[in-house]
């Protein structure tokens, strides 16, 4: 009888892998399901073990401690979902997000708590949840199943068949190692000084002394970071193809990604003979799996955007801001640069791509490097909202001091991979789009907030300081048609620098604002 009983609460178990099996589901392009997904599945049955096991201890009752537990996994991986349901109705201002997550907590606490007597009281009523539960369980588990098996055996497919490194034509010894080196959401100095009140010279002049070039009106191709990388790393617009391939309302990212994935740099950079060296990043787009990489490099095996995410949408994001948020972002980030600074040690010539979500929120930094005084959490998602006046100031407060630290350490970390490279190196320097702070979206008719959101950082290294293809205003879509034309004997005709404005509702639906922000910065 027991036996049958806990076969009976076999959904509570369904209930638990779900939120962790949906995330690999409609993310299973950037994601393998081993080891990450695997083990985060594991971590999850046995946490709905240990609550199944620690209410059955005080109801003493299978039916009623798995009912309980299933009623409690659904409201915890449910806390984000609710909160976005309403929040997106508020404009994006201090204490608004964290207050509401706070009734919403308290909200799936009290109902909880309410079934928790209900069952008491009336223990019979669980025989008719159970049945439901039951029910949507097996349905849920039917639907994981049709929609995950598909997507492991195209998984297996690819590690199977996976492609080789290109084969080289010409390979030479004398190969510079080339980094792409992003630093999201980085302005220009003069908007850094106009806007933020940060004087950064030390950084920009820091990098001139390198023998760096700085293009110092260099502005974003687009305004998203997706967009943005996918056109730099194919060095072509996408409204072109956009027309092909996209619906204009459509707001399914699936092509640039595949688009960042199967770069046409990278792959005719592979064809001299490079190692592709891919690091890890917060930034969701960057796909683990993909067959032209050749080292991936993870700094912290724990920094997994997976669990993040899972983490971020439940209570625990509440309560754990400073010990899981803060340490979680200001670890990888700094691990990531003392990592970076030791690729010149590899003895093959690399292409080494590294994308930091940093000056970008989440901000965890002071000026110092110290954990900043906080007012309100500004999370890796805040900018997709309008800000009230007052986390606008706020956020200008924090970045303020974020970028100045950003600025010291990678400054630091470019001066020891030129000093450990045998041979002096190709560096690209580069943001994809600018902060947000009094960006609008949708306001195209606000040129100081489209100026902040279209300035960039936009930096370039190259062994013979011969800078001669390069210009102030030149923008990410034609970086590497400089670079293939220079040292590779390419032939690319460089392409009018364009920058087009979309909303995250509609990232295809693009406008030319060139002539727009030329006017303004006359």
């Amino acid at each position: 009888m027991k036996i049958q009983k806990i076969w009976f609460s076999i959904y509570a178990f369904v209930f638990a892998m779900y939120p962790s099996l949906f995330l690999y589901i409609n993310n299973s392009d950037e994601l393998t399901f081993f080891p990450f997904v695997f083990y985060t599945v594991i971590a999850l049955l046995l946490f709905a073990s240990f609550l199944l096991g620690a209410l059955y201890l005080l109801v003493r009752d299978y039916t009623i401690s798995a009912i309980l537990t299933s009623i409690m996994l659904i409201l915890f991986f449910s806390h984000g979902n609710i909160i976005d349901l309403f929040i997106p109705q508020f404009t994006f201002d201090i204490g608004v997000e964290r207050i509401f997550s706070w009734v919403v907590f308290i909200m799936i606490s009290v109902i909880f708590i309410f079934f928790f007597f209900l069952f008491h009281k009336h223990p019979n009523a669980a025989v008719l949840f159970r049945k439901f539960f039951s029910i949507f369980a097996l349905v849920l588990f039917v639907t994981l199943i049709y929609e995950i098996v598909p997507k492991l055996y195209i998984e297996y497919e690819a590690m199977a068949d996976i492609d080789q490194p290109v084969a080289s034509t010409a390979i030479r010894d004398d190969l510079p190692d080339i980094y792409y080196i992003i630093l999201d959401g980085h302005a220009r100095e003069d908007v850094l000084s106009e806007l933020y009140d940060v004087n950064s010279s030390l950084f920009f002049e820091g990098l001139q002394n390198m023998g760096f070039y700085v293009a110092s009106q260099s502005r974003s191709n687009y305004t998203q970071t997706f967009l943005s990388q996918a056109a730099t790393l194919n060095m072509s617009y996408l409204d072109y193809i956009a027309d092909e391939t996209w619906e204009r309302e459509s707001d399914d990212l699936t092509a640039p990604k595949l688009m960042i994935r199967d770069s046409s740099v990278i792959k005719e950079i592979k064809q001299y003979g490079y190692k592709y060296v891919l690091f890890s990043s917060l930034w969701s787009g960057l796909a683990q799996k993909n067959a032209l990489v050749d080292q991936t490099v993870s700094p912290l095996i724990s920094a997994n955007e997976f669990v993040y995410v899972l983490l971020e949408r439940t209570p625990l994001s509440l309560f754990m801001q400073n010990s899981f948020t803060f340490n979680f972002n200001r670890n990888f980030f700094k691990q990531t640069l003392v990592t970076l600074a030791k690729v010149p040690e590899d003895p093959e010539s690399t292409f080494t791509y590294v994308h930091f979500v940093k000056p970008h929120p989440p901000f965890v930094f002071d000026a110092d490097g110290n954990v900043p005084d906080i007012k309100v959490y500004i999370g890796l998602d805040a900018e997709w909202k309008n800000f009230g006046k007052n986390t606008a100031k706020e956020y200008k407060r924090l970045y303020r001091d974020q970028v100045q630290y950003v600025d010291k350490v990678v400054l630091e970390t470019i001066s020891l991979i030129l000093e450990k490279s045998s041979i002096t190196p190709i560096i690209i320097l580069q943001s994809d789009h600018g902060p947000a702070g009094q960006f609008v979206w949708g306001k195209t008719s606000d040129n100081r907030g489209l100026q902040e959101r279209f300035s960039i950082l936009n930096a370039y290294y190259f062994p013979d300081g011969d800078y001669g293809e390069l210009y102030e205003s030149i923008t990410p879509v034609n970086s590497f048609r400089v670079l293939l034309n220079k040292y590779f004997n390419g032939s690319y005709e460089l392409l009018a620098d364009k920058n087009y404005f979309s909303s995250y509702l509609t990232p295809y639906k693009f406008k030319d604002v060139t002539e727009q922000l030329d006017l303004y910065e006359q």
